[in-house]
């Protein structure tokens, strides 16, 4: 009887004793999650480094997945306004950087477009103002007798040439005569920016290109003079000068009709290429 009540005991012992191993593992199990979770809070959420949205770690968020970030102001891309400043916004997570626009061959925000305003100048200050014009035109026809790679966009430089400096010329003497210094100002000036600005665009092509980039540019240019000539001529106070910037008017005018013309043939493909630099 005692053999068989001590063999009870042992019994009962292992018993407990496994059922104390089995509280153990299923508190262990039932620990893991908020270990985890606690880990997880633990490591901070990826950063982004720039304002376009790109991570500066290793992110693999797939093309088109929004993201929501913190700015610390306003970014400005190249090509683009500024956006409204904002605590928030939302990106594109790896969005590629091409959404950047490209300056106009001019540059002409401003002094040429439709903010223009020569109320206010008087008649030495709008006498640069058409000397800037003719200046510009005169720069960009010499290249174009160089680089141009069609035998008409050759011949129309040289008509540019040619009637820019008569132009120049029969202005300069006029001034000379009515003893008029011609005075830069804002507008002048812009105008010079824009000219230096095509300059350079039109020596970075050549062929085909460069005739296609000068002849647009021509275009542009001629629209803009002849709405600079129309906004000027109501404020020139000499009668002289105001008759001599009528006659140039009509000239600007069948430059620009000449432009539009041979733009044309260039976008069919009906000049004539000749051996260009």
């Amino acid at each position: 009887m005692s053999h068989i009540k001590s063999s009870l005991s042992k019994l009962s012992g292992m018993a407990v004793a496994a059922g104390i191993a089995a509280l153990a593992a299923c508190g262990g199990s039932r620990s893991s999650p908020a270990n985890a979770s606690t880990s997880a809070q633990s490591t901070p959420p990826e950063q982004y480094g720039s304002a376009m949205g790109q991570p500066s770690g290793n992110g693999n968020a797939p093309w088109g997945e929004t993201t929501t970030q913190q700015y610390s102001g306003t970014a400005t891309f190249p090509g683009t306004s500024a956006p409204s400043t904002s605590d928030t916004g939302t990106t594109t997570s790896n969005s590629p950087s091409g959404a950047t626009g490209s300056p106009s061959a001019t540059g002409s925000a401003g002094a040429t477009g439709g903010m223009m305003d020569v109320s206010s100048l008087n008649d030495a200050q709008l006498a640069a103002v058409i000397q800037a014009m003719n200046e510009g035109e005169i720069q960009a026809a010499q290249l174009a007798q160089n680089k141009a790679s069609s035998a008409q966009v050759k011949r129309f430089a040289h008509d540019m040439l040619t009637a820019h400096r008569d132009m120049m010329n029969q202005y300069t003497a006029l001034l000379a005569r009515l003893q008029i210094t011609p005075m830069d100002n804002a507008i002048s000036n812009q105008l010079k920016t824009d000219a230096q600005t095509e300059m350079s665009t039109l020596q970075g092509v050549r062929g085909k290109d460069f005739d296609r980039t000068y002849v647009d540019a021509q275009v542009r240019d001629h629209n803009k003079a002849l709405e600079l000539i129309d906004r000027t001529l109501p404020n020139v106070k000499n009668s002289e000068m105001k008759s001599s910037l009528q006659s140039a008017r009509s000239k600007v005018e069948a430059h620009l009709r000449h432009a539009e013309k041979l733009q044309q043939d260039l976008q069919t493909g009906t000049t004539n290429t000749q051996g260009g630099k």
